[in-house]
This record gives structure tokens, C-alpha cells and sequence, in this order.
């Protein structure tokens, strides 16, 4: 019989042999799928600058065109000595290019800021705008990273980075006006003639775009900070942030009185205020109290900072857009003491107690309050009602299910002792405790039922005794003889005197049975 191949197997050793796949890709410090621009080696000194354009190695790759690099040669230069050194080594100039305006009534052509990055690595070439706050206009990346050529076939390299150089780039005419010093010193250091930088003009929409910030004063505008929440920016280094984050959930609150007793129908009203801490909210809500006669108004205050003077919640032109209400000072809890009365729309608060939470936190701050003058609302003494005799309905030693509401509720049950003892059962011989001569010959069979604690009498017929047998006692839980419970499985031990109903039963034999097995 032949074994089968079983792969990583040994038919001869019987042992399992490591045969693993040799790695076909590297990962390298330019990562997978790099561009297809490759270092090769360089020809000497001769590539360096010599003070002309046109012998200055542009791209960086020995004078060979990045764009006829066979695919035979990638990796030959990622991991090259010179890619590691100048991969994290970026040049970087500024400049602009003009874009001509035909429907404008205000300026007929704008000039563009840019950003020209030249990444020493590889060579490769990448063009920015910088973004302008509420510029209304597309900015950012102009260019993606990559080899860039002019319209003349050359490609562009750090002698393009010089101040006043022109660049045609896919029909836009750009200057370079600037460099950064580490850029004008990386040039510098290899032979070139790095000149004075040149002032990027301003002229039109873009000399307002760049005052904008300045006057538009929405840096931290609600409505701004919104929306950029809804674009993913949730974090906003600011002093409401700090409160946010230090007090979420936190609440203080604080018992209120009304009173209005002087008005017609007027009567002194209970309130509960909570200032959440988080945002310097408040929401006041009305403390209800049974039997007063007055229909049910439980928010006074919707959540919301709650001004000290109320008028200016009515000043709508002096809002900003997208604001509730102007800048007027607000309530904080700094303001709040026990005592104290303040005017909230037209009625005169008096703060009257404050719990144990907002007491603490207040003596963490270093402000001791003053004793509570009264808690809200009323202390109610309710009558105890009195457990009435068990009438013989429902069950007896359940926590007054059957008279504490008017539809009589069902007692709970037990299912895991319904379920796990279902069809155990105790059976037990028994004579009864008489006077009576004839009641010595009768004997009664005791079924005790484990699941719900119910039992059943049972008396077998004695032919020609007079009595007639059968079922003693019907099948139900009885009480125990101290009137404090039902009977249980413990009641019943052999020579034991048990009473049932009334009935003194002397327990003869007991056995353990279930339901099909011992019958």
C-alpha cells in the first residue's frame, strides 16, 4: 500500500520537514509600490554641479531619465546608501503664477501663491497652495509627488529652486520668488548662485484673502467649530473644551422657592434647578406635590445658560448668526449661595438648600454654605394600613398580593425548583392517632410532591372494615401546626408524630421516589 504525499512529510524519516517560500519582495525604506524612479550609479564628480544648469544632475539618479528605467532595475537603488541619507531631506521654495479673471467687475487677473518641494530621496517633485481661511476658492495640492518635467523635455531639479526663475509647468508660467534658509543653504554649499529673494505680489482678491483672518473674527465661532466637527476635526484646544472634559455628567443642584402669594390664585411655588457643570447650563423644573389642585407644569427652563438680565434673551438684532442670544453675562455657580435670591424672567428665585453632592463640591472649591433653611416640598406622614384576616383566597403567607391592589396580583414562582425537582416525590406509610378502636387497622400512603411543596393523603381500601378508602386529602399545600407555614419535606421522619389538617399521623417508612421508577 502506497502512503500518499502528504505535504511538509518525510515518508523515509517520518518527520516533518520546514520547507517555507522564499520571499520574492522586500520591504524597503521607500516602502512597496514606490514610484518607478530608481538610483543608479553615479559617474563620478562629473554629475556634480559645475556652475551651469545644464550640467547639474536634476533628478538625482546619475543623468538618466527616470522615465526609461527598466523594470529589471527596481530595488537596485532604494536601499542604496544615498537614498537612506537623503530620504528625509525635502527643498522647498516659493513663488506664484497668475490666473487671468474674465468675469470679475473688481480685478481681471489674481495672482496664486505655491509651494514647489523637491524630495532629494528620488528626485520627484511636488506643487502646494497654501489654503486660505474662507477663501471660497479650491486650494491644496496642485501637483502630486512625482517625476516633473518642463514643457522643454527637462527635468525639473533643485537649479529650478533658484529665486527668479521661471517654471512652465502644463501651460501656467510660475516664478520662483524665495527659498527657506535650509534650502538656500543646501544650494549654496553645492556651488550655486543663490540670490536675493523677490516679494510675491498682492494685488486684488488676493490682497483681501490675506487679510482675511485678520477682520473676519470667526476663528472660534460656534457655528464654525460645528462644522468642522461634522468634517472630523472633534478636538478643539480651547477653555470650553478644558471645562468639558473635566466636568461631563457633573451636576450641582440646587431647591428653589417661588413665592407669588400676593397675586390673585397665587401660592408659593417649589422648584429644582440644576446647573451642569460642563457647559454652564441651567434647567429648572417645578417640584411636584400631590393633592395641591394645580395642573402638572414640570419644566420652567428648558436647559440653556441662563442670563442675569433676561431682556437680552429678546435683543434679536443684536445676535450673530447662528447664536441664541448676545454676549450678556451669565448666571455660573459661582454666583449661586443659599440664601441669595435672583430674578429669572420676571420672578424673584430664592435658593433655599442644596444637596450633599453640590455642598461638597463647593468646600472643594474653598466656599462654605450656609445651612439649608428648608427642603422642598413636603414630608408626608402616610397611615400603615393594617394586614386584614386571611379569608381563605389566595395564599396565606405571600406578601399581601391579594388585598394591596385592587387587581389581585399572581404569587411568584419558583421555576428552577419546578423545573430541576419535577416528578420527585416522597412517599411515606402512616397511621393515624386515634381514639377510636377501628382506626388502629387503617393505614394512609403520604406523597409529598419536591416541585411545588403540595401533598397527598391517601387511604387504601380494607375490604369488609366498614370505612370506605381512597383519597383522604386532596392535593394542596397545608399549614403547619404553629400557624407560621406551610409543611415541608423536613416535617416527615420515620416514627415522627406529623399533623395534617388536624389529623396526627405517625410516620411508619419513608422513601425517595420519582415519577415512573419506584412505581
Amino acid at each position: 500500500m502506497s502512503i500518499p504525499l502528504i505535504p511538509g512529510w518525510n515518508r523515509e524519516t517520518n518527520r516533518q520537514v520546514c520547507r517555507g517560500r522564499t520571499k520574492n519582495m522586500d520591504y524597503r525604506s521607500a516602502g512597496v509600490g514606490a514610484a518607478p524612479v530608481r538610483h543608479v550609479e553615479s559617474t563620478g564628480n562629473a554629475t556634480l554641479l559645475t556652475g551651469s544648469k545644464a550640467a547639474f544632475d536634476t533628478n538625482m539618479t546619475g543623468g538618466v531619465d527616470p522615465y526609461m528605467q527598466s523594470s529589471t532595475k527596481i530595488g537596485d537603488g532604494i536601499g542604496s546608501e544615498l537614498h537612506v541619507s537623503q530620504q528625509p531631506k525635502v527643498l522647498r521654495s516659493f513663488g506664484y503664477y497668475r490666473e487671468a479673471i474674465s468675469e470679475s467687475s473688481e480685478e481681471t487677473f489674481r495672482d496664486r501663491q505655491i509651494s514647489i518641494l523637491i524630495y532629494l530621496s528620488d528626485g520627484t517633485c511636488e506643487i502646494n497652495e497654501p489654503k486660505v481661511q474662507n477663501s471660497g476658492i479650491p486650494q491644496g495640492k496642485i501637483l502630486n509627488r512625482g517625476p516633473l518635467k518642463t514643457e522643454d523635455g527637462e527635468l525639473i531639479g533643485p537649479g529650478h529652486l533658484l529665486p527668479g526663475t521661471f517654471l512652465k509647468v502644463y501651460g501656467k508660467m510660475m516664478k520662483v520668488c524665495r527659498c527657506d534658509p535650509w534650502t538656500r543653504n543646501w544650494l549654496s554649499n553645492r556651488g550655486l548662485v543663490v540670490g536675493e529673494d523677490c516679494p510675491i505680489p498682492q494685488n486684488g482678491a488676493s490682497r483681501v484673502l490675506a487679510k482675511l483672518p485678520e477682520w473676519n473674527g470667526k476663528v472660534h465661532f460656534p457655528l464654525k467649530m460645528f462644522m468642522e466637527a461634522s468634517m472630523g476635526k472633534h478636538n478643539h484646544d480651547s477653555k470650553a473644551t478644558k471645562q468639558f472634559l473635566d466636568y461631563d455628567q457633573d451636576k450641582l443642584r440646587f431647591s428653589l422657592v417661588w413665592d407669588n402669594s400676593d397675586a390673585l390664585f397665587g401660592d408659593i411655588m417649589d422648584y429644582s434647578m440644576l446647573y451642569y457643570l460642563c457647559d454652564d447650563t441651567v434647567q429648572i423644573q417645578q417640584s411636584r406635590r400631590a393633592n395641591t389642585g394645580r395642573e402638572e407644569f414640570p419644566t420652567l427652563f428648558k436647559r440653556d445658560q441662563l442670563l442675569k438680565d433676561w431682556k437680552e434673551f429678546l435683543h434679536v438684532h443684536h445676535r450673530q448668526v447662528g447664536a441664541k442670544y448676545g454676549d450678556g453675562e451669565i448666571w455660573t455657580w459661582r454666583d449661586f449661595r443659599v440664601g441669595m435670591t435672583f430674578n429669572m424672567f420676571g420672578r424673584e428665585m430664592r435658593v433655599t438648600a442644596v444637596d450633599f453632592t453640590t455642598r461638597d463640591f463647593f468646600a472643594k472649591q474653598g466656599i462654605e454654605l450656609k445651612p439649608n433653611e428648608r427642603w422642598a416640598g413636603e414630608v408626608v406622614e402616610r397611615p400603615m394600613l393594617p394586614h386584614p384576616q386571611f379569608n381563605g383566597y389566595g395564599d396565606k403567607f405571600h406578601a399581601g398580593t391579594e388585598w394591596k391592589s385592587l387587581v389581585p396580583k399572581q404569587p411568584k414562582k419558583d421555576y428552577n425548583k419546578i423545573i430541576g425537582l419535577d416528578g420527585h416525590r416522597l412517599r411515606m406509610t402512616a397511621r393515624i392517632l386515634s381514639d377510636n378502636p377501628d382506626d388502629e387497622k387503617r393505614g394512609f400512603v403520604i406523597t409529598y410532591f419536591l416541585h411545588d411543596d403540595t401533598l397527598l393523603v391517601f387511604e387504601p381500601p380494607i375490604r369488609n372494615s366498614g370505612i370506605v378508602g381512597g383519597k383522604f386529602l386532596e392535593k394542596g399545600k397545608f399549614e403547619h401546626e404553629n400557624g407560621a407555614r406551610y409543611i415541608r419535606p423536613d416535617d416527615f421522619q420515620a416514627g415522627q408524630v406529623t399533623k395534617i389538617n388536624y389529623f396526627d399521623f405517625i410516620i411508619d417508612s419513608l422513601v425517595h421516589d420519582k415519577a415512573g421508577l419506584g412505581e
